[in-house]
């Protein structure tokens, strides 16, 4: 055994162990282990060392940590431990081993981003996972995809695909309303008509995806805002909150074609249709499409 294994406290054991059992790239492992050692220059560590009079991130002021474990659906105690270790056991208990590994390379990328900013002093984006295809869920997980289609008419319809591991379509739903709203009005709705599908027919493991980078973005970091379009995030952020696991994922366009042609499916104005079974023929084909 390792001197600093022998010399680690029961706590720092079980980490170390999940941390070298973790599957995934070498560099995860390697910036975990740094992480845990207080190796990285974070806000946390350079506060503690009387460097930076504040831990809040310089970027966004934000905590990450909070932001990105809210991002999985489940809500970390307002007074968790300050150790690293203890934080990362908390989130291994919470999270499978394919949420764990998301949320490890959310950390890696954001920490990666923050340093490039910080050297370059060039503008950042929020690392988002994006996907250039639809993919399955995990086992035991629906994926709703959303997607929006404005009509020339001013009006704007929304559509839901709702797909189990094995990519079948278990549940489409198209809904349309006169607004004239803007894209990201409408992605921020489509959205939430994605999560109340899921809460209305009692799916409680949800990945949400949608091709709107700015609705993803929002979702993920928790809403903060006093316009208009935060009124549908957050019934988002309420409604996630009331299921047992939620990730959002950003997707490309080739990824949510599905959705898309829900979207397009001609309905009455002020009207809602629900497909169960038998699905339309279209939509299934369009779904094993994603699936070659």
């Amino acid at each position: 055994m390792n001197w600093w294994m022998s010399n680690a406290s029961e706590q720092e054991r079980a980490c170390w162990k999940i941390i070298w059992n973790m599957e995934g790239p070498p560099k995860l492992k390697h910036f975990l282990w740094r992480a845990c050692h207080g190796m990285l220059a974070v806000m946390d560590r350079l506060f503690y060392r009387h460097i930076s009079p504040s831990k809040a991130c310089r970027i966004c002021g934000c905590d990450l940590k909070q932001s990105y474990i809210r991002s999985f659906g489940v809500s970390m105690p307002s007074t968790y431990a300050s150790s690293l270790v203890d934080l990362l056991l908390w989130v291994a208990k919470k999270l499978d081993s394919h949420e764990f590994i998301t949320f490890v390379t959310l950390a890696w990328a954001s920490w990666v981003e923050y340093n490039a900013k910080v050297s370059s002093h060039r503008p950042i984006v929020p690392s988002i996972p994006s996907a250039n295809a639809w993919s399955r869920p995990p086992e035991g997980w629906v994926k709703i995809n959303v997607d929006a289609h404005l009509g020339e008419d001013g009006t704007m319809s929304v559509g839901v695909a709702v797909r189990n591991q094995s990519g079948k379509i278990i549940l489409a739903a198209v809904r349309k309303v006169k607004a004239g709203w803007d894209v990201d009005m409408v992605g921020a709705y489509a959205a939430c008509f994605g999560v109340q599908t899921a809460y209305r027919f009692g799916f409680q493991r949800v990945v949400l995806e949608s091709d709107s980078l700015v609705v993803v973005r929002t979702i993920i970091a928790g809403p903060n805002g006093r316009t208009p379009i935060f009124l549908f995030f957050d019934d988002v952020q309420n409604l996630r909150n009331l299921l047992e696991a939620f990730i959002c994922v950003h997707v490309k366009r080739g990824g949510n074609c599905l959705a898309h042609l829900i979207a397009r499916e001609h309905v009455e104005v002020g009207s809602e249709h629900v497909w169960f079974d038998p699905i339309p023929p279209n939509f299934c084909n369009m779904a094993d499409y994603d699936l070659i």
